[in-house]
């Protein structure tokens, strides 16, 4: 296999590091680690991602092969769920972290004879999926507030439990799992897309653990992203069956250059006096947007070819 060749619009490491730390401060957004700042990010950064990302509600990655993200890449994962439920009986689905509702209309509208129901810490959130739940006529889909490190006992068991990009919040896996597990139907299904580490920064560069750390803050995922391996103990810790585990993180890649080549230019005039006056969290996702490739792109001259994190479909299986 071929290295991979970064495009010529991205901005070598050093000189993005150098680029984020006069606007933003390095220091000031590493000082954040360990913070629990989950909804403040999500409340601040929502107009960002429906005037600037996704107005139909996407808050996660595209997957493409190439081209810029666009809607069929922000159905992959779902689609991916879809295929490896194929077989299977769905008749209750939850969404773990469901965001704007972006997923839950596609479940509802794929599974029509299935419920679906979302959970979300933001009322914001709420309010725009039961829109669009409204908008399309959906009257299997169902959004709750709530954490979803509790699940409401009165939804019942459930066919699917997915989640996108959105369990890398979770402070721990294990009793969160059993959880999860406890609420499977037998033979029910327990699929995740999202980021994990493949190292920790002292097994990086100074340059590649400044990247990744700040890529992790600037989201909200301030204690780090999982590793696969503490994702797997927790799976078994779970009595869950693996069913898969998949890379994906070539196919985000596309998505990160783009957003890439949105923030170069942050820093001159007008752009700079907005950073200023914009919310601290809706402005750090420049800052993600800048360290995002680097902390996802496989790192130069490692015949591995991994990055400093890697973005994978975990799914696992109760037993009968």
């Amino acid at each position: 296999m071929s290295e991979y060749q970064p495009p010529s619009s991205i901005l070598p490491l050093p000189e993005s590091l150098a680029l984020l730390d006069r606007v933003f401060g390095a220091n000031t957004i590493l000082n954040d680690r360990g913070k629990d700042q989950v909804r403040a990010y999500y409340k601040q950064s929502l107009i960002g991602y429906e005037k600037y990302y996704h107005a139909r509600g996407a808050m996660h990655m595209a997957l493409n092969d190439g081209s810029e993200p666009g809607l069929g890449g922000f159905q992959k994962q779902v689609k991916r769920f879809r295929d490896l439920m194929s077989g299977e009986k769905m008749e209750n689905i939850l969404e773990l972290g469901s965001g704007a509702g972006f997923n839950l209309v596609w479940m509802a509208k794929n599974f029509p004879d299935a419920k679906v129901t979302g959970i979300d810490l933001l009322p914001d959130h709420i309010g725009r999926t039961r829109k669009r739940a409204k908008k399309n006529g959906l009257t299997n889909m169902e959004a709750r507030e709530g954490d979803f490190a509790s699940i409401p006992e009165d939804l019942g068991q459930f066919d699917l439990i997915y989640s996108v990009e959105a369990l890398c919040h979770a402070p721990e896996l294990p009793n969160l799992f059993k959880q999860i597990a406890a609420r499977l139907r037998p033979g029910g299904r327990f699929m995740v897309f999202d980021s994990f580490r493949n190292f920790q920064p002292g097994e990086l560069s100074e340059d590649y653990a400044r990247a990744m750390e700040i890529a992790e803050i600037t989201v909200a995922v301030n204690s780090g992203f999982h590793t696969v391996p503490a994702w797997m103990d927790a799976v078994k810790g779970a009595g869950l069956e693996l069913v898969a585990d998949e890379d994906y993180n070539l196919q985000v890649l596309p998505t990160l250059v783009m957003l890439h080549e949105r923030c170069i230019g942050i820093e001159g005039g007008f752009k700079r006096v907005l950073m200023k006056t914009l919310p601290r969290y809706l402005a750090r996702n420049g800052a993600a947007g800048l360290m995002g490739f680097h902390a996802h792109a496989p790192i130069p001259g490692r015949a591995d070819g991994q990055g400093p994190l890697s973005y994978r479909c975990i799914a696992a299986r109760k037993p009968e």
